[in-house]
């Protein structure tokens, strides 16, 4: 697949609307002309392709906190249990397998930073069938590249904990850290609507942690008429939320789908019970298939997305407008 013109992204929208999405304007409920406005005007372009070949299902993404041009990715579940560096162009950096760990369904990953501390957390939270009674998150320091410029080859776990959810095994593809509140979010794929759970960063060590329902995501847009005609087999998948990332200060988190990735902007006193509830704002994204990796910067201005597939592309989308 070739993408070297920057794809210009419809329903342009005004710094005006921007700005009162920033601050809070977006309304639990608005009329079809203000829909509409919820798109972005967000540009998209092909940063490269993921050039390891061992990333052959690539299902979890995040932005490193020590290298701005540095992203790690992992494979979906039956692969290794190995963290790959990737450039910001999809270039191979390497790889670091994480010792003692076990790649069951490796999902999503987050990072974040504890203590001036760069971490890695891999979410081991899939269950296509829902059947899993616990599920597994890792948490890695970061690995430091070394002065010749290559990573060690294994990285130790920091710390493990094993959940289970409160009502019931859900599957999950989507993994955000609130490091404000020290708390773990998970978005469930396949409940209408999505769901938001919640687990502390750092439980009581050798104990199975709960992880408690705190939200829905109600405002997702459904899956359109267009999408089920064209997809007669997965169109109706296509609201189901694959990757989940919150920015670094806490106030903006993304989800991404299938077809787009939607914002959500929280307020400092608010929970994210409030800030979920809100229409996003819509990025419309490119037809690819099985779009379900995707990160925020560290800043927020640029938005990362891949899918499982190969050749696999590696889509920016600038979100500067918002700054």
């Amino acid at each position: 697949m070739t993408m070297a013109k920057t794809i210009a992204l419809n329903g342009m929208i005004g710094l005006g609307l921007v700005a009162a999405f920033l601050l809070g304007g977006c309304r639990a409920s608005t009329s079809p002309a203000e829909e509409a406005n919820r798109t972005s005007a967000f540009q998209v372009r092909q940063a490269g392709l993921v050039a390891n070949p061992a990333l052959v299902e690539s299902s979890g993404m995040a932005a490193s906190r020590r290298d701005d041009d540095l992203l790690w990715m992992v494979n979906d579940g039956g692969h290794p249990a190995v963290l790959y560096a990737m450039g910001a162009d999809g270039r191979d950096r390497g790889q670091v397998a994480v010792e003692g760990a076990v790649n069951t369904d490796w999902e999503d990953l987050a990072a974040f930073e504890e203590a001036g501390q760069p971490y890695i957390l891999i979410a081991d939270v899939g269950d296509n069938k829902a059947v899993r009674d616990t599920s597994r998150i890792y948490v890695v320091a970061e690995p430091l590249r070394r002065s010749a410029g290559g990573f060690p080859r294994h990285a130790a776990v920091a710390w493990q904990f094993d959940f289970r959810y409160e009502d019931g095994p859900r599957d999950c593809e989507g993994v955000g850290v609130d490091t404000r509140s020290g708390m773990i979010l998970l978005i469930t794929k396949r409940t209408t609507p999505p769901q938001v759970y919640r687990l502390p960063l750092k439980p009581r060590p050798d104990t199975l942690t709960t992880a408690r329902r705190v939200a829905t995501v109600p405002r997702i847009p459904p899956p359109t008429a267009h999408d089920l005609a064209a997809d007669p087999r997965f169109g109706a998948l296509r609201s189901q939320p694959t990757a989940l990332d919150i920015r670094r200060d806490n106030r903006l988190a993304v989800v991404l789908t299938y077809k787009d990735a939607y914002l959500f902007v929280r307020q400092t006193s608010e929970f994210w019970t409030t800030a979920l509830a809100r229409t996003p704002l819509t990025i419309i994204l490119p037809e690819l298939k099985q779009k379900e990796s995707g990160c925020l910067t560290p800043d927020g201005r640029r938005l990362y997305v891949s899918t499982e597939r190969r050749p696999t592309p590696l889509l920016v989308v600038n979100l500067s407008p918002l700054f």
